[in-house]
């Protein structure tokens, strides 16, 4: 029964203390690039960056919060660099599982992996989509406010829609993993 406590508590923690990274590249010129990683942890006191850019010299490019709160560096690199990385954090090297692609760190583990060229083309693809959708989100968005601007029922926004759906199902997947764990054997 502590076991099954235990395990709970571990998912609930995990689950509301997730620390997330991200990668954005910039292309500045056709040949060279600017490559932002950001980090996530409101617990976090510092944090670097460390890979092949600083011959994984612990502890790394140090990073700064930004306005939002998140640790960010910012690194140059041409449009056939390759970069291996990790995030450093009071002696412990932390994977990012947003990385765009992974390469095993010879350790049992993996380092984030960036193949700028290739990274590049797909956030750019990314955004494509993501410019369309949003363009006919905010057309449909518009056509449904004005059709029912004569109603008493008023649209809900989509972003508020899908974030109540997005909770809703976390709770429901956080509900569905603690039953499970009680009724497991032992």
């Amino acid at each position: 029964m502590i076991k099954k406590i235990m395990m709970v508590l571990a998912l609930i923690t995990l689950v509301f203390s997730a620390s997330f990274a991200d990668v954005y590249i910039k292309d500045l010129d056709g040949t060279n690039v600017e490559i932002v990683f950001t980090f996530k942890d409101d617990s976090a006191t510092e944090m670097s960056l460390i890979g092949d850019f600083c011959g994984w010299v612990e502890p790394g490019t140090p990073m700064a919060k930004n306005a939002d709160g998140k640790w960010e560096v910012t690194l140059k690199s041409t449009m056939d660099g390759v970069i291996k990385y990790k995030f450093w954090y009071k002696g412990t090297y932390i994977y990012d599982f947003k990385a765009p692609d992974k390469i095993d760190d010879g350790f049992g583990g993996n380092n984030g992996l960036i193949e700028v060229s290739k990274a590049l083309a797909k956030q750019k693809a990314k955004e494509k989509i993501r410019n369309t959708v949003g363009k006919k989100v905010k057309n449909a968005t518009k056509k449904a406010a004005k059709a029912a601007k004569n109603t008493l029922v008023k649209p809900i926004g989509i972003s508020i829609f899908s974030t109540i759906l997005t909770v809703i199902i976390v709770i429901f997947m956080l509900i569905g993993i603690i039953s499970f764990i009680f009724t497991m054997p032992g």
